[in-house]
């Protein structure tokens, strides 16, 4: 293949990008559209559900002698009634809890009460040579040329992404920002 023709492959490509992000900055508009006609009556209706929820945990608990036995009820739905609280551990100086749990009741025991976490830098350990690397039990793989292509990564192209992981069912991050 000569350089000539792998540019108008590239032509090809941008131009189907242009297309693509054309056709999904229409979707994110009618979305948005969408959102901004909607929104007003989903804030009354948040705020008319948190009205009644409020009433009826006051009027639960004016009501407490109603839940001796049963605790509970369930009604259209909506289970309540009165449970005892979970509980709340509190602690100011974690690491001299730490150290007292360690202290009287040994390593056994610390090691169910306290967790410990052991990670590997990959970023850091990126800096090590190779022959270090191979030292400690790593590889590094993937050394050679591979074929790259990239584009400049827009807010359009992060929908892109979103939507096609959404669709393949892959679990999607919470950092990106479509």
């Amino acid at each position: 293949m000569t350089l000539p023709s792998l540019i108008e492959l590239a032509k090809t490509y941008a131009h189907e990008r242009t297309v693509l992000a054309e056709r999904v900055s229409a979707l994110e508009a009618e979305v948005q559209a969408s959102q901004r006609r909607r929104l007003p009556g989903i804030k009354s209706a948040l705020a008319a559900a948190a009205d009644a929820k409020a009433n009826l945990e006051q009027g639960i608990d004016n009501s407490r002698a109603l839940f001796d036995s049963p605790r509970t009820a369930t009604h259209f739905g909506i289970k309540f009634g009165i449970k005892k609280g979970a509980g709340k551990i509190e602690f100011g100086n974690e690491a001299g809890v730490i150290a007292r749990i360690k202290k009287l009741f040994g390593e056994a025991k610390a090691a169910v009460l306290i967790k410990t976490t052991e990670k590997l830098q990959k970023k850091a350990l990126s800096t090590l040579p190779a022959d270090d690397l191979k030292r400690i039990g790593c590889t590094v793989g993937d050394t050679g040329d591979h074929v790259f292509i990239a584009a400049e990564d827009t807010a359009v192209d992060k929908l892109v992404e979103r939507l096609l992981k959404e669709g393949s069912g892959e679990e999607i991050s919470d950092s990106q920002d479509a």
